[in-house]
């Protein structure tokens, strides 16, 4: 389930129909039905990487296919590449830099760690395509979670804890490609607490250099779903060592709550996040 933009809930899995629930009388309305079809109750994983956009992967029985809706434009579920590696149950985890990071699962039906899919993929919302991520050590099945952290690594923990998985309690972290690119911009001064449809400052003394500014709400995330994650990327301008920057409109496409800032210089290496909450 995701909050869309225009206030209702977006169902996007795990059946072949797919549509809105109105939260103010729990009414149903069809949008699109999916390529794939029926992908197994929390066995794919679902992720709004933009406001309104969506990608699907994974399923049961395991599978690469992988499609993506626009519920701002054509609201039809569109095919793109297939991931690299069949899977059950993975997580997705949005990145700083905007890229969606899959890892884990199953590389079959089974749940059990001899099928584990160690290699991870990366899918770039830009070029609609995955390229290969290193490999984990460890199985990362049921019960398993991958979350952002405020300095671009990705924390990667838990398996199993039922359904005849052995568990694995501990974890690995994970840096992503962006890390090994060069000096990262910093955030020398930001706010705390935002609000809806405002201006608000940021400084840095790499301003001049920033791309991008990302807002991401932080995880919560469990059987091949993170709940919480969502994606903005906020309007700005520079003056001197100081970013003036958009807030999101309203909670229909960044829901209240906390979130990492992220500013992106032009080589799409991420700042360490400032938090900040959006009420």
């Amino acid at each position: 389930l995701h909050v869309a933009p225009n206030g209702q809930i977006f169902a996007s899995g795990a059946n072949q129909a797919t549509g809105y629930i109105n939260p103010e009388n729990a009414k149903w309305t069809s949008v699109a039905d999916t390529n794939a079809g029926f992908r197994g109750a929390y066995m794919g994983t679902s992720i709004m990487y933009e406001a309104g956009k969506v990608l699907l992967t994974a399923g049961l029985p395991a599978t690469a296919a992988t499609e993506t809706i626009d519920l701002n434009g054509s609201k039809q579920w569109t095919n793109v590449n297939p991931m690299f590696t069949p899977r059950r149950e993975p997580t997705g985890t949005l990145l700083a830099d905007g890229s969606v990071f899959i890892t884990g699962g199953n590389e079959n039906s089974s749940n059990l760690d001899a099928s584990a899919a160690f290699g991870s993929e990366i899918w770039s919302p830009v070029t609609r395509a995955w390229t290969k991520a290193d490999h984990s050590r460890i199985p990362r099945l049921y019960h398993s979670s991958a979350v952002l952290l405020a300095d671009g690594r990705v924390i990667s923990m838990g398996s199993g804890f039922g359904a005849g998985v052995i568990p694995h309690k501990n974890y690995q972290l994970y840096s992503p490609p962006y890390l090994f690119r060069g000096d990262r911009p910093q955030i020398t001064a930001a706010p705390t607490k935002i609000g809806f449809n405002q201006t608000f400052k940021v400084s840095s003394p790499n301003a001049a250099a920033i791309a991008k500014v990302h807002l991401i709400r932080l995880s919560a995330d469990t059987h091949a779903f993170n709940f919480a994650q969502s994606f903005s990327s906020l309007n700005f301008s520079k003056a001197g060592n100081e970013l003036s920057i958009s807030s999101p409109a309203n909670g229909n496409t960044a829901t209240p709550g906390p979130y990492m800032l992220f500013l992106v210089n032009e080589a799409g290496i991420p700042s360490i996040a400032s938090m900040l909450i959006l009420n």
